[in-house]
C-alpha cells in the first residue's frame, strides 16, 4: 500500500539480481507508482528485452509517459510515442494501444479528432462500462460506436477544459 516501502523492497531485490528482467519489471512498476518516470523508463526498457515481459513493459511505459499529468506534452510525446509505435507494430491486437493513440493525439494537438475515436473503437468488440452514467455496452455496432464517440468527445472536452482552468 505504501509505494515507498515497495520501492525499498524492489530496490533491494534488484541489487541482489541486477540482471533479472522480472526484478527490473517490478522496480520499473514501483518507480512508476512513485512518479519517478525517467528511472522507471530505464528499467521498463530492460524488462522489455525478455519476451515474457515485453508486452506489459511496452504497454506500461507508453501509458506512463502519455498519461502523466506532471510531464509536459512535448516530453510525453517524445518519450511515449516510440514505445507506442513499437507496441502497435509488435502487438497489433493490443486493445489499449488504440486508446493510447488517442491520448497521444491529444498530447500532440491539444484535441482528438472524432474520426480518430471512431477508428479506435471500430477495431474492437469490447465490453465498456461507463461508471458515472451506468452505461453498459457489449459487442459494439455502428450505432453504439456513434454514441460512444459522442460520450468520449464530451468527456475529453471536459478534461481539456479542466486542464486549462487548473
Amino acid at each position: 500500500r505504501d509505494p515507498a516501502i515497495g520501492l525499498r523492497l524492489a530496490d533491494s531485490a534488484i541489487r541482489d539480481e541486477p540482471a533479472s528482467h522480472a526484478m527490473n519489471y517490478i522496480l520499473a512498476a514501483t518507480l512508476y507508482n512513485t512518479r519517478q518516470f525517467k528511472a522507471a523508463d530505464h528499467h521498463y526498457a530492460y524488462a522489455a528485452e525478455d519476451p515474457r515481459f515485453r508486452l506489459v513493459a511496452l504497454r506500461e511505459v507508453a501509458e506512463m509517459w502519455l498519461t502523466a499529468r506532471e510531464v509536459s506534452n512535448e516530453m510525453a510525446v517524445a518519450r511515449g510515442a516510440p514505445y507506442l509505435a513499437t507496441l502497435e507494430r509488435e502487438y497489433p491486437k493490443e486493445g489499449r494501444a488504440a486508446f493510447l493513440r488517442l491520448i497521444l493525439e491529444e498530447r500532440r494537438n491539444g484535441r482528438v479528432q472524432v474520426e480518430s475515436m471512431r477508428k479506435a473503437l471500430a477495431g474492437h468488440d469490447a465490453i465498456i462500462v461507463h461508471q458515472k452514467n451506468g452505461i453498459f455496452i457489449s459487442s459494439l455496432d455502428v450505432n453504439r460506436i456513434e454514441i460512444l464517440v459522442l460520450m468520449i468527445e464530451t468527456h475529453l472536452n471536459a478534461l481539456l477544459l479542466k486542464r486549462r482552468t487548473d
